[in-house]
């Protein structure tokens, strides 16, 4: 008797695993839909007004260039010009530049913006105008490069002489 006891208790307690087991799975679907629900809720995806966002092509700007790379350029002749663009602290060279690219006779212009972290390996203490190479550049404000065959021919660096040469 005591065999047909265990017996009857040993799959009592199979039947009750099974149950949990099934509970448990329901439990955890019943979960995951409602996190996923409220998820797409928060989100506005129920909304009638709703549009899926596009993603937008990636723009890349040829005028913008890094530091090492102002003597590499494929023009024969152009225009680099130099500044900490950041916080709008050179609107006024902003504003030359932009002026300039509405000339219908005009040299490519790049800009190398000193706020980049890898442009400022340039950055120092003094302008050095007798730079020819990138290394030996040593730019301490605004600057306007003129260069011609990879050679820099001008190195501006007085507000002054920059807006005459761009305009």
């Amino acid at each position: 008797m005591e065999k047909k006891k265990s017996k009857n208790e040993s799959v009592e307690m199979n039947d009750i695993k099974k149950l949990s087991i099934i509970v448990g799975v329901i439990v955890v679907t019943f979960g995951i839909v409602y996190g996923l629900t409220v998820g797409a809720t928060k989100l506005g995806l129920f909304e009638p007004h709703y549009t899926k966002p596009e993603a937008a092509d990636a723009v890349i700007s040829y005028e913008k260039i890094n530091a090492g790379t102002i003597l590499n350029r494929s023009d024969s002749e152009y225009y680099v010009v130099i500044a900490d663009f950041s916080d709008n602290k050179n609107v006024y060279i902003e504003s030359l530049v932009s002026s300039y690219k509405q000339k219908e006779t005009k040299l490519p212009i790049y800009i190398v913006d000193l706020s980049d972290g890898l442009n400022r390996s340039i950055v120092g203490e003094t302008d050095n105008t007798g730079a020819s190479t990138v290394s030996e550049m040593s730019v301490k404000s605004e600057t306007l490069l003129k260069v011609s065959n990879k050679k820099i021919t001008k190195y501006l660096v007085k507000l002054e002489d920059i807006e005459s040469e761009l305009k």
